[in-house]
């Protein structure tokens, strides 16, 4: 594996968002150490972070409810959350539920489908959506643009509260025209049904032949 300094700077910013929230006396170590690293030590350090167990893994840790995280979504291979220091609102995390090399299909399916919820409630710009892993564990990250995005920081409580409540709330302007339309078709049903028992039947009839004598021989 070898590394672009790019790609370096962003994992080491991928660690230290997730022990933002650590006491300083066991983050701040951590943070000294990786600074200290060059780009070889680095990377045998990722290396490390990707081969250790399941159980020390913070995302292994939410699907298993230890860790408090937003939900938005689920199904029986993934859990979407809400990411904790966004770059803007909306910012969500696809997490698989098995510690595994990549993401599966239906990671991705999800996100589609956060992606359209993400159009319809908040309106973005555009949305970024790529797979990525955090601390060994494979993640489909979104990303919605509004524009005015500088950097990423920690969400407040009440603001992931009042996001996740809008992501899991239905659509009440879908809901009505379903409900509008489904009114609709039941009427059309119900007058269709009215005018077939009302309307006669039209009889069937049979033309009669004129009936001819044959000549008699004598």
């Amino acid at each position: 594996m070898v590394l672009s300094q790019e790609q370096i700077e962003k994992l080491k910013e991928q660690i230290y968002k997730q022990i933002e929230s650590w006491p300083d006396e066991k983050k701040q170590p951590i943070i000294d150490e990786i600074e200290s690293m060059d780009a070889e030590q680095f990377e045998e350090f990722i290396k490390q972070q990707n081969s250790e167990k399941q159980g020390n893994c913070i995302f292994c840790s939410i699907n298993e409810g230890k860790i408090k995280s937003y939900k938005i979504d689920e199904d029986k291979e993934n859990n979407a959350i809400l990411e904790i220091n966004p770059l803007s609102k909306g910012h969500s995390l696809i997490v698989s539920k098995n510690h595994d090399e990549k993401s599966p299909e239906s990671s991705f399916i999800m996100a589609k489908k956060i992606e359209a919820t993400l159009n319809t409630k908040f309106e973005p710009k555009e949305i970024k959506i790529f797979a990525t892993k955090i601390m060994g564990h494979p993640v489909v990250e979104i990303t919605p643009i509004y524009g005015d995005e500088k950097e990423r920081k920690k969400a407040s409580d009440k603001e992931l509260e009042e996001i996740q409540k809008e992501f899991l709330k239905k659509d009440e302007k879908i809901e009505e025209k379903n409900s509008v339309k489904q009114s609709k078709d039941n009427q059309d049903e119900k007058a269709a049904n009215i005018k077939e028992k009302e309307e006669p039947k039209e009889e069937k009839k049979v033309e009669q032949k004129p009936y001819k004598m044959k000549p008699r021989i004598p």
